[in-house]
């Protein structure tokens, strides 16, 4: 008789492959290029004085874009208005 092949039923698993891939993570370099540091102190307190100032603008330029757009608005519902009374 012949030898018969055995039948493999369960393969083993392949071994999984990692999803990123086998790459090597690039070397930065380790100089730094900023030579020196100059701290403006003047900078810095306006910086920390100007918190409500730039809160007052913030909400002006709100105010301002409202009543833009409530002006807009208005002209828009006045065209619809004059368009039915034509009709």
């Amino acid at each position: 008789m012949e030898a018969k092949p055995e039948l493999k039923i369960f393969n083993h698993p392949r071994p999984k492959k990692s999803l990123l891939g086998t790459r090597v993570p690039k070397k930065r370099k380790t100089e730094h290029k900023i030579a020196e540091i100059n701290f403006d102190f003047d900078a810095r307190a306006d910086y920390l004085t100007g918190f409500h100032k730039r809160k007052l603008e913030r909400a002006k330029k709100a105010q301002a874009e409202a009543a833009k757009k409530a002006k807009e608005e208005k002209i828009v519902i006045r065209k619809q208005v004059s368009f039915f009374l034509f009709f």
